[in-house]
């Protein structure tokens, strides 16, 4: 779900590698934290940027 919501590939496993952190939710239901605009990789700082300002529902 992560590449139809704006995510390359090497990000969504980035953030599937830390989902516990990263991710919540259900099935179906999952959410991403706001902290994922202070990871570590630069890609996936940038990405997220531009997925909070289009699809901003997938963050709590």
């Amino acid at each position: 779900m992560l590449p139809q919501n704006g995510y390359s590939r090497e990000s969504s496993e980035y953030i599937e590698a830390n989902k516990n952190v990263l991710i919540a939710g259900n099935s179906g239901e999952w959410r991403l934290s706001r902290q994922i605009q202070f990871v570590e990789d630069v890609d996936v700082k940038k990405e997220t940027q531009e997925v909070m300002t289009n699809v901003p529902e997938i963050f709590f």
